[in-house]
């Protein structure tokens, strides 16, 4: 009898440990550094923290070097990344045509929030000099708390800020992309580009603290492929971070491009773009995105089936002089696939006529 007590104890123990385990497997790696080095100097850079994640190794031996990755790692940053409103640069300055690692195993790269929950502002910034600047291959990662400047590049392909391919679930959130913690424009060629993700989600239906602003992208601001159950809401595209300051002059070809393999506009199922209707004309609800169109160019909507068959199109106007502050306007459609577009348009031209899209 004396020996149960003992035993039960120590089944209690085994079981809390066995609960433990699966949260004690991952690891938090903290990037301490703006340098672009792999170098066993004491600090840790967002490329070693990559590695470290993907390979569960540490980047080296000398104290304030990245921790060895383990399972579902957090590359989070130090406090020394303090965002636009703080006192130090921010700003991780790649080597000239040379991109981050890829994520190639799951991990959520944080920046942090340096704003408020309403207005929020990352960290931290990753200007590339050219190239492009990250790709995710991994299931279930996250992006959050980074601005993402500079990838121009034409030469061979069109370069991408953040770039991800058969990562499904994967959550981009409070990225500014575009422009710099200071808030000068710098467009990326290509902001984000996504092919063959399912269940992806840019931004957030309900809190402002996820919004994405994708303030200059020279080509594509959210390209998506073959990326069934998408969310993109609460975003704003063509504005500076307040959402109503249009980037005059920064803006792409198309803000948003939904593509498949039967080519642009093509099927992708249950992708939502936006939110619902409702509340006061011209407002911006949460699950909203806030997009502004390029002026000196006339607006137009690609034809879409409804439920029933039919076949609309949007009406187009001339083009109108430039103004630099953002109108939404409602818009909202519907394919036969079950994929939704909805949010609000804002554009830097004036009051629409050509305002109101089908609602299917």
């Amino acid at each position: 009898m004396n020996r149960i007590r003992p035993l039960a104890a120590l089944a209690g123990s085994l079981g809390l440990l066995l609960a433990a385990a699966p949260g004690a497997s991952a690891a938090t790696i903290t990037v301490n550094s703006t340098a672009d080095t792999t170098l066993d100097t004491g600090t840790c850079t967002l490329r070693e923290a990559i590695v470290a994640a993907n390979t569960d190794t540490a980047s080296g031996a000398t104290g304030g070097e990245c921790a060895a990755g383990s399972g579902a790692d957090t590359i989070n940053f130090s406090a020394a990344f303090d965002g636009p409103g703080g006192g130090t640069s921010d700003t991780i300055a790649l080597a000239p045509a040379t991109s981050l690692p890829s994520v190639t195993e799951q991990a959520a790269i944080d920046g942090g929030n340096c704003g408020t929950a309403t207005a929020p502002e990352p960290c931290a910034a990753i200007d590339a000099a050219g190239a492009d600047i990250l790709q995710v291959t991994a299931d279930d990662s996250t992006v959050r708390g980074l601005a993402f400047k500079g990838a121009s590049d034409t030469t061979g392909h069109d370069s991408f800020a953040l770039a991800f391919s058969t990562a499904n679930r994967l959550s981009i959130r409070n990225n500014w992309f575009g422009v710099g913690l200071d808030g000068s424009l710098e467009a990326n060629r290509i902001s984000v580009a996504g092919v063959a993700s399912d269940d992806v989600v840019v931004g957030s239906a309900t809190s402002a603290a996820d919004r994405n602003v994708f303030a200059a992208s020279a080509f594509v601001g959210l390209s998506l492929k073959n990326t069934d159950r998408a969310r993109v809401q609460g975003n704003y595209f063509g504005t500076l971070a307040d959402g109503t300051t249009a980037t005059t002059g920064t803006f792409p070809t198309q803000q948003i491009m939904l593509m498949s393999d039967n080519g642009v506009g093509g099927i992708q199922v249950g992708t939502l773009i936006g939110g619902p209707e409702a509340g006061v004309p011209g407002a911006c609800e949460a699950p909203c995105n806030v997009i502004v169109a390029a002026p000196a160019t006339s607006r137009s909507v690609a034809p879409t089936t409804s439920p029933s068959g039919a076949t609309r199109r949007a009406a187009t106007t001339p083009p109108r002089s430039p103004r630099t502050a953002a109108r939404p306007i409602s818009m909202s459609s519907r394919t036969s696939s079950g994929s939704t577009r909805r949010g609000r348009f804002a554009s830097p031209t004036g009051p629409s006529t050509w305002g109101k899209r089908p609602v299917g």
